[in-house]
C-alpha cells in the first residue's frame, strides 16, 4: 500500500511530506472531482458531527430495509472509492491521451448569457395555450373524434395533426370541454335535454363539443360548411345534433346566464377551479417562446436566419410589451427567446420548428434545468448527473444542451422510460443530443450492486405530479407528442384537493432512493403542482425520514461497539440492557451523512422578485448534504493519512483497536505427551507491552493513558443494592404503562444488572422474571381471604 501511494506522489505531483499543491496532468472527471484540483496545504481531518434525538430507535432501519442505504462515512466504501482513484491515477500515468469516456466537446457555441435587466411586470404565463380562440370545422370534427377514442381508451391517446398549429388548436378545444364539462352537463340537465333527446346519450361528448362551440359564437348562426365538412359532419352525426341545439339556444343560453349570475361570475371562466382558470388575455395572446437548439446551430445563425428568412426584428433591451414581428432573448433562461408573429402558424410551420433548430417549449419547463447548472456550479461538482423520470422530452433536451457545453459534467443518464425507451432514443437523435444514455429501470428499483450509478454526483428528480400548478396544459400535451391523458388528469378531480396516493408515492421513493446514495451530493427536486403534500412537505419528510436513518444507523454501530460482558450460567443469552428506561437517544451523526434543505440558487440576482415560481408553475427544492464529499486530490491525502501511509501516529479507531487487543484474556496451552505435562505459555503473554512501554508510546502521541484496573475499582466503588433497586422499579413502572392496554397475558419481565460496568461474574437471584398475571391472581385471592 506505500508503494500505491508512493506511486500517486510520483505521478500526480503529490509532495506529501512537503504539503505543496497538487495538479495531475489531465483532467479526469471522478465523482465528484476534477483532478486538476488546486490543493492548499489541508490535511486529514476527522468529519464534522451534529447531535440528533431518536424517539424510537431502530424502527426506520427495519422499514426503510430495501433500500440499501449506504453512508458517506461508511469506511469500507471510503476505501473502495480511494482504491479506484489511485488505479485511476495509475490509468493517467500509462495513457497519453485520455480515454474517449472523458472526452468533451468543445464549446463552439456563442451561449448567450441571461440579460442583465429584468422584466418590470412578467405574469409568469406570457406564452399562452392557445394563439386564438378561433378553429375551423375540421376541427369540431377532429376533436370530436379524439374525445371519443379517448373516452373508451385513454391509454396511449395522442393526436397529431397536419402542422403543429393544427395539433395546437385541436388540444386546445378538446381541454376547454374538459374544463367546462359539469358546467355544460348541468346546462343540459337542467333544460332536460337527455330526457327529451335520448338517443343522445350515447355520444354527450359531441353534445358537450357543439354546445360549447355554440357558445363561443355568442349562439349566432353557424357559418355556412364546405362540402367535405359537411359531409364528415354527417358522417359523424354531429350535424343533426347540431341542428337541436339550435332550436334550443334560447333556453340553453338562459340556464347558462343563470349559473353565472347565481354565482356571482362575470363569465363562466370564473366558475372553474383555480388550477383550470386561464385568463381571458392569456388566451388571446400570440407571443411563443422555445429555445434555439446549439445542438445543431449556433445562436448567431438562428437570429440571422430569424430576421431574414421570418422577417423579425430583434429587440436588445427587454420590454414590458413584445411588439409584433420582434422577438428578445429570456432575461433569466439562456438561449430562449420570445417572438411575436402575425399569426401562430409563421413560427409553428416554418422550417426552424420543424427541423428542431427552434424548439417550442414552456418557460417554466427550463427552469429546473438552469437551477440544477447553477448548483453544479456553485458546489464545484463534476462527474456524470441522472435524470430520474422525463417530464417532457423538450425539457429533457434543453438539459442535456446546457450540460454539453459545461467542462464539469461528463453525461445525463435518464431512468424510468420503461416502454417508451427506443421512442425517447428516437427524439433525442433528431434532436441532436449525444449526452445522453437512456434507461428503461425505473429509478428507485436500482439495485446498490448495479454500477451505472457509480459515478453520479447529481440528481435532477422529477417524479409524477398532478401538474395542478402547469402554467401551459396545452403546451405540455404538445411537449409530450400530443399525449392528451395530461388533460384528463387535470381535469377529472374536479373540485377535489386530495393528492392521488400513488404519486405521493412515487415522489417519495424517488427522493429516498437518490438520498440513499453515498455518492450523490445534491438532488434538484421538481414538481408542478399547488398542493404542499407535493412540494414543502414532501421534501422535508424526506430529508427528515434519511436523517432520522443515519442516526439509527449510527446508534445500532455504537450498541454493536459495546463490549458484552461473559456469558455464564446465570445469564440470559440477549446482552443485558436499560433501553426499556430511555425515551429519547441523543447520538452523534456526521455532518456528510445528513441531509438539509437549502434555498435554491437565486436565478436573477440583479433584481428582486424578478422570478416568481409560483407563477411560474413549477416548484424547485434544492436537497444537499451539510457537508459535500468530493474524492479528489485532497481527499486522497486524508485517507493516505488515516491509513497510516505517511508515517504519522493512526487514528483513534486503531488506537482503541489495539487497546482492545492488548486487554484481551490470555490462555495457555497444554502438550499432551506421556512426559510430564508442563504449562506453555503463548509467545503473545511475553510480547504483550508492559506499562513502560505503554508510557513511551502514549507519551508520543500527545494522549493519556488509563490504567483498566482502576477505572473497574472506581465503577465498583460507587455502585449500590440502593441504584439497583431503583433502576428495577423504574424498568417495571414502564413495562406496566407499556403493557396495561393489552388483552393477552402479560409477557414475562426480566430484571437484569447493569454488568456492562464491570468484568466480574454474576451472583444468582431468586428471581430472574417476573409473571405479573399470577402476582395479581395471588394478591386478589389473598384480598378476597382477608375480607
Amino acid at each position: 500500500m506505500r508503494g500505491d501511494i508512493a506511486y500517486l506522489s510520483r505521478n500526480a505531483g503529490c509532495e506529501a511530506f512537503q504539503r505543496k499543491s497538487i495538479t495531475s496532468r489531465f483532467p479526469i472527471h471522478f465523482f465528484g472531482c476534477m483532478l486538476t484540483y488546486q490543493d492548499d496545504g489541508g490535511s486529514g481531518r476527522e468529519l464534522g458531527t451534529q447531535e440528533l434525538v431518536l424517539s424510537e430507535p431502530g424502527v426506520l432501519l427495519r422499514e426503510l430495509r430495501h433500500l440499501c442505504i449506504t453512508l458517506p462515512s461508511d469506511p469500507e466504501w471510503r476505501n473502495d472509492n480511494y482504491f479506484r482513484l489511485v488505479q485511476l491515477h495509475r490509468h493517467i500515468s500509462e495513457e497519453t491521451v485520455l480515454p474517449s469516456k472523458y472526452k468533451h466537446v468543445p464549446l463552439s457555441v456563442d451561449i448567450l448569457p441571461a440579460a442583465e435587466l429584468c422584466k418590470v411586470h412578467h405574469d409568469g404565463r406570457e406564452d399562452s395555450i392557445a394563439c386564438s380562440n378561433s378553429w375551423t370545422h375540421a376541427d369540431l370534427i377532429l376533436t370530436s373524434r379524439l374525445l371519443s377514442e379517448s373516452e373508451v381508451s385513454r391509454v396511449d391517446a395522442k393526436f397529431q395533426g397536419e402542422d403543429l398549429e393544427q395539433t395546437r388548436r385541436v388540444l386546445t378545444l378538446a381541454f376547454n370541454i374538459l374544463r367546462f364539462k359539469p358546467l355544460l352537463k348541468e346546462a343540459l340537465d337542467d333544460n332536460e335535454f337527455f330526457q327529451i333527446y335520448p338517443k343522445f346519450q350515447k355520444c354527450p361528448w359531441k353534445v358537450w363539443l357543439l354546445l360549447y362551440d355554440l357558445y363561443r359564437r355568442d349562439f349566432q348562426q353557424r357559418e355556412k360548411l364546405e362540402e367535405e365538412d359537411q359531409s364528415n359532419f354527417d358522417e359523424d352525426g354531429l350535424s343533426e345534433i347540431d341542428e337541436v341545439l339550435w332550436n334550443n339556444k334560447v333556453s340553453l343560453a338562459a340556464t347558462i346566464s343563470r349559473l353565472r349570475i347565481k354565482r356571482i361570475a362575470r363569465t363562466i371562466e370564473d366558475l372553474l377551479p383555480p388550477h383550470l382558470q386561464l385568463p381571458h388575455h392569456i388566451l388571446n395572446k400570440t407571443i411563443i417562446g422555445g429555445w434555439v437548439n446549439t445542438f445543431k446551430i449556433k445562436i448567431s445563425s438562428f437570429e440571422t436566419s430569424f430576421s431574414r428568412d421570418v422577417g423579425f426584428t430583434k429587440l436588445d433591451h427587454p420590454c414590458e410589451i413584445l411588439p409584433e414581428l420582434s422577438y428578445a432573448k429570456d432575461h433569466v433562461v439562456p438561449k430562449y427567446f420570445h417572438c411575436h408573429p402575425k399569426e401562430c402558424g409563421d413560427i409553428l410551420n416554418s422550417s426552424l420548428v420543424n427541423d428542431k433548430y427552434y424548439i417550442i417549449q414552456d418557460r417554466s419547463q427550463c427552469m429546473g434545468a438552469i437551477t440544477f447548472l447553477k448548483v453544479m456550479e456553485q458546489l464545484e461538482l463534476c462527474g456524470s448527473v441522472a435524470q430520474t423520470h422525463i417530464a417532457t422530452p423538450p425539457s429533457t433536451a434543453y438539459l442535456a444542451s446546457m450540460i454539453a457545453h459545461n467542462p464539469n459534467i461528463d453525461q445525463l443518464l435518464i431512468f424510468s422510460t420503461g416502454s417508451k425507451k427506443s421512442e425517447y432514443e428516437e427524439y433525442f437523435k433528431d434532436v441532436g443530443a449525444c449526452n445522453i444514455t437512456i434507461f428503461s429501470e425505473h429509478f428507485s428499483e436500482i439495485t446498490p450492486e448495479n454500477s451505472v450509478l457509480q459515478n453520479i454526483i447529481a440528481v435532477m428528480a422529477c417524479p409524477p405530479s398532478s401538474n395542478t400548478a402547469v402554467s401551459d396544459p396545452v403546451n405540455l400535451a404538445m411537449a409530450r407528442d400530443g399525449d392528451i391523458s395530461v388533460l384528463y388528469a387535470l381535469t377529472e378531480d374536479y373540485f377535489n384537493s386530495q393528492v392521488d396516493p400513488m404519486i405521493i408515492k412515487s415522489q417519495r421513493e424517488t427522493l429516498l432512493k437518490a438520498m440513499s446514495m453515498p455518492q450523490i451530493q445534491a438532488i434538484i427536486y421538481e414538481s408542478h403542482s399547488r398542493s404542499a403534500e407535493e412540494n414543502e412537505k414532501m421534501v422535508h419528510s424526506a430529508v427528515e425520514e434519511i436523517n432520522q436513518w443515519a442516526a439509527d444507523k449510527h446508534w445500532e454501530e455504537t450498541l454493536q461497539g459495546q463490549t458484552s460482558p461473559t456469558p455464564n450460567e446465570f445469564e440470559e443469552p440477549e446482552v443485558a440492557s436499560v433501553e426499556s428506561t430511555v425515551e429519547e437517544v441523543v447520538i452523534q451523526v456526521p455532518l456528510c451523512d445528513l441531509y438539509e434543505v437549502s434555498p435554491i440558487p437565486d436565478l436573477c440576482p440583479k433584481a428582486a422578485n424578478c422570478v416568481l415560481l409560483n407563477r411560474e408553475g413549477v416548484y424547485l427544492a434544492l436537497l444537499k448534504r451539510k457537508e459535500i464529499t468530493r474524492l479528489d486530490p485532497k481527499y486522497m491525502i486524508s485517507m493516505a493519512e488515516i491509513r497510516g501511509l505517511f508515517g504519522r501516529q493512526p487514528d483513534t479507531t486503531t488506537l482503541k483497536a489495539q487497546k482492545k487487543k492488548a486487554i484481551k484474556t490470555r490462555s495457555f496451552s497444554w502438550k499432551e505427551s506421556s512426559t510430564p505435562t508442563k504449562p506453555l505459555v503463548e509467545l503473545e503473554r511475553l510480547s504483550a507491552p508492559t506499562m513502560a512501554s505503554k508510557r513511551k508510546d502514549i507519551r508520543m502521541s500527545g494522549e493519556l493513558l488509563e490504567c483498566e484496573r482502576f477505572a473497574v475499582h472506581i465503577r465498583n466503588a460507587f455502585c449500590d443494592d440502593g441504584l439497583l433497586a431503583r433502576l428495577w422499579w423504574k424498568t417495571l413502572l414502564n413495562y406496566i404503562q407499556r403493557n396495561m392496554h393489552r388483552k393477552s397475558k402479560y409477557p414475562a419481565l426480566r430484571l437484569r444488572r447493569p454488568v456492562n460496568a464491570t468484568n466480574k461474574d454474576l451472583f444468582p437471584t431468586h428471581y430472574t422474571s417476573l409473571d405479573l398475571d399470577l402476582l395479581l391472581m395471588e394478591q386478589k385471592h389473598c384480598a378476597e381471604a382477608d375480607a
